[in-house]
């Protein structure tokens, strides 16, 4: 029982470490979503910029505008499958503390059974004894 109780709050203390990994890694993923969809608004005000003043200098400027596109479509889409990743791991956490709860209520059955054991135990040394002094009284 000592055991399982020990390896129950082994279990709690890897699925708070757990947690608050994920919260880090989720205000990360956050943070880099709001960077990269400031970077998308700037890169649509310089497109919209580029449209109106279009000239035959200006394919240099767009060419670039275009790879800029499509470096942070590859980075939204990296921070995307992090994202992923993480409710998957959220999700393991969830299970784990799911298992967590079941070995706290199973000790705590135990210890209730122990306890409920012990007490009968107790009452039927007390009318042992009772008996005891009964006999040695009789005699």
């Amino acid at each position: 029982l000592q055991k399982q109780k020990d390896e129950t709050r082994l279990r709690e203390t890897e699925t708070e470490a757990s947690k608050e990994r994920v919260n880090k890694w989720r205000k990360e993923i956050s943070e880099k979503l709001l960077d990269i969809s400031k970077r998308e608004d700037e890169l649509q005000r310089r497109e919209q910029e580029l449209n109106r003043f279009k000239h035959a200098g200006q394919r240099e400027q767009e060419s670039m505008l275009i790879r800029e596109r499509e470096s942070i479509f590859a980075e939204k889409r990296k921070v995307e499958l992090v994202a992923e990743q993480l409710n998957q791991k959220l999700h393991q956490l969830k299970e784990g503390e799911k298992r967590v709860d079941i070995c706290r209520e199973s000790i705590q059955v135990k210890e209730r059974t122990l306890n409920e054991k012990e007490q009968s135990l107790l009452k039927q040394e007390e009318e042992l004894n009772k008996r005891l002094k009964q006999l040695t009284a009789d005699s």
